[in-house]
């Protein structure tokens, strides 16, 4: 258990010691905008991997009790609920946070065109001086410092809307699917350990089988969130009900995908290779699958929801947003 708890602690020392590196650059004058938001764009990923190896032998450590977990009703399991609680609301604010870094770059392809009434585009046409149909919004933010500057460097369409340039970006997708695999677990690992039989479950798991069954898992939601991303992206008159289906329907791809995982990595090696266990197998892995895709649909819809609402909170972190909409609504 060495190994494990040593990487343990090096994803936290990552995870702690990479955002106050990243605040300190934040804050030096002497430090341009750019490469301040590239070392945070950095960090981000790194944070997101730490995250996932601080999940991963978080539980294998919780293992190393097993089967003498500490019950849910003793002041250990209070604590130990609390942590869990606290894990998932840290993963919250860290994917707000992700995407407001993410606003600090500029964009890696065009912002769809908005879809605006005609009298606003005539009064934003009559604004320009450079006979430029759209000139480029103006922040009337008095503070000069690097943050309002970083925001004004990827200024543009409001994160969490429906033409928002950055749905499909790397880092998006790469921080959704960290953040989904881990708060899963998290909300898994705490069901179980409420319902009890959480001890003897980690006491039969080998360390090896979790470490595969979570990458899998890792590799399913980062493919399939990839996927409903950039189909959101290419419909930009997509509404919120529609994304809500895109998320169930391919939250129901991962379910499955990570069933047939589970069954590879578990079931295989030890299934006896006759024809009648193939068989039973194959009827088990239908059945298997129908519940899947309906459990990952639901679990999908419940992350989509989560997401948008997380979304919208980063698009009202924006300083320069609303009196950059006021100033053309306001303007004759």
């Amino acid at each position: 258990m060495l190994p494990v708890r040593t990487l343990h602690v090096l994803g936290m020392a990552f995870a702690l010691g990479g955002a106050t590196l990243t605040w300190w650059l934040f804050r030096r004058d002497d430090v341009s905008s750019s490469a301040a938001a590239g070392t945070a764009a950095a960090y981000e990923r790194g944070f997101w991997a730490a995250t996932g190896v601080l999940v991963m032998t978080g539980v294998g450590n919780l293992g190393s009790l097993a089967p003498y977990v500490p019950s849910a009703g003793t002041r250990w399991g209070t604590i130990f609920a609390a942590k869990l609680l606290l894990l998932i609301g840290v993963l919250a604010l860290s994917l707000v946070r992700t995407l407001v870094v993410r606003r600090c770059l500029p964009p890696n392809r065009p912002p769809s065109p908005p879809t605006r009434p005609r009298r606003r585009v005539r009064r934003r046409t009559r604004r320009g001086r450079s006979g430029s149909p759209t000139p480029e919004p103006r922040c009337r933010s008095p503070s000069s410092s690097r943050w309002r500057r970083c925001w004004r460097m990827g200024e543009g369409t409001p994160v969490g809307t429906d033409s928002d340039p950055f749905t499909d970006d790397p880092l998006v997708v790469w921080a959704l699917a960290s953040f989904h695999t881990a708060a899963l677990v998290a909300v898994l690992v705490a069901a179980l350990y409420l319902a009890g039989p959480l001890g003897d479950l980690l006491g039969g798991l080998d360390t090896l089988v979790g470490l595969a069954l979570y990458l899998a898992l890792w590799a399913s939601t980062w493919w399939t969130t990839r996927r409903a991303l950039r189909e959101v992206a290419d419909d930009t008159d997509a509404s919120a009900f529609t994304v809500v289906g895109v998320g169930g329907k391919w939250g129901g791809v991962n379910g499955v995908l990570f069933l047939w995982a589970l069954l590879v990595v578990v079931a295989v090696p030890v299934a006896d290779p006759t024809l009648g266990a193939v068989f039973y197998f194959l009827v088990f892995a239908g059945i298997g699958s129908l519940l899947a895709l309906g459990v990952g649909g639901i679990v999908g819809v419940a992350f989509v929801a989560f997401d948008l609402a997380l979304f919208r909170v980063a698009s009202s972190l924006s300083p320069g947003a609303a009196p950059g909409r006021r100033e053309t609504d306001e303007t004759p």
